[in-house]
C-alpha cells in the first residue's frame, strides 16, 4: 500500500496537490508590461538584473480590480491573455487574485486598487 502511495505521488501529482479553485468570471480591460533592469556590483563587478512588471484591469461587475505582479527571474513567465475578453479569477487573501490565462494556467498576482463601478441609473 505504501509503495502504491508513492507511485501515485510520483506518476500523479497534479492530482493529488490539485488547487480547488472557487473561479469568477470577468472581462479583461487591460494588460500590459513595463521593463526595467536593475544593476548590483560585487568584487569589482557588475551585473544588470532585467525586471518586468504586468499589470491588469479586470471588471468583475460590480468592481474592477487592479493587479500587479513582477517577474525577477528568468524562468517566469507572465500570462497569455486576450485584452477585452473573458477572464476566469479568484480573490486569495485581502490583496491578492488568482488569474488564469488564455491557456489555463494560474498566475497569482498582487491587488494594487479596487474600484467600485458606480450604479447604473434606472429608467
Amino acid at each position: 500500500m505504501k509503495k502504491a502511495c508513492i507511485v501515485a505521488l510520483i506518476c500523479f501529482p497534479t492530482l493529488v496537490f490539485a488547487k480547488d479553485h472557487q473561479w469568477h468570471s470577468g472581462i479583461l480591460l487591460s494588460y500590459d508590461q513595463q521593463t526595467f533592469t536593475t544593476y548590483s556590483q560585487s568584487k569589482g563587478s557588475g551585473h544588470e538584473t532585467p525586471h518586468t512588471t504586468y499589470r491588469v484591469q479586470i471588471d468583475t461587475g460590480d468592481k474592477v480590480y487592479f493587479a500587479e505582479r513582477t517577474l525577477n527571474w528568468a524562468w517566469q513567465k507572465f500570462p497569455k491573455v486576450t485584452e477585452n475578453g473573458p477572464i476566469k479569477w479568484e480573490l486569495k487573501g485581502n490583496d491578492e487574485m488568482v488569474i488564469s490565462d488564455d491557456k489555463g494556467k494560474d498566475f497569482t498576482l498582487t491587488i494594487t486598487k479596487t474600484r467600485i463601478k458606480p450604479a447604473s441609473p434606472s429608467n
